[in-house]
C-alpha cells in the first residue's frame, strides 16, 4: 500500500441495462482507482490521471450499463475485474492495479 495512490470519480450515475421489471434504474456511487506508484508508467500518467477521466469513465459507463441492477448487485468482482482490464488496455500498461466502487443502485 505504500505505493499506491488513489484517484477517486465521484458522483457518477450509470443508467443500467432495463431488467424483467422494465424499468429503468441506475447505478449511483464513487469509483477508485488504485495506482501503483513505484510503476514507470505512473510518471507519465498518474499525476494527470484526472484528464484522462472522460476516457475512464466512457469505460466505466460501458461496462457496468452492461448490466441490470440484479446483475449488477451480484457480479461486483467480475464488474471491477471488466472495468480494470478495459483501463489497463486503454493506458496499455497496468500501473492502474486495481478498481473498486461504492455503488447505491435505484
Amino acid at each position: 500500500m505504500a505505493d499506491t495512490k488513489i484517484y477517486s470519480i465521484e458522483n457518477l450515475t450509470i443508467p443500467l441495462k432495463t431488467g424483467a421489471d422494465g424499468v429503468i434504474h441506475y447505478a449511483v456511487g464513487t469509483v477508485s482507482l488504485s495506482m501503483n506508484t513505484a510503476h514507470a508508467d505512473y510518471a507519465t500518467y498518474g499525476e494527470t490521471i484526472s484528464t484522462y477521466e472522460g476516457v475512464i469513465n466512457d469505460l466505466i459507463f460501458e461496462v457496468v450499463g452492461n448490466y441490470t441492477m440484479e446483475e449488477a448487485k451480484t457480479n461486483k468482482k467480475l464488474i471491477k475485474q471488466e472495468i480494470l482490464e478495459l483501463i489497463q488496455e486503454k493506458f496499455g500498461s497496468d500501473f492502474i492495479h486495481e478498481v473498486s466502487f461504492n455503488f447505491l443502485y435505484s
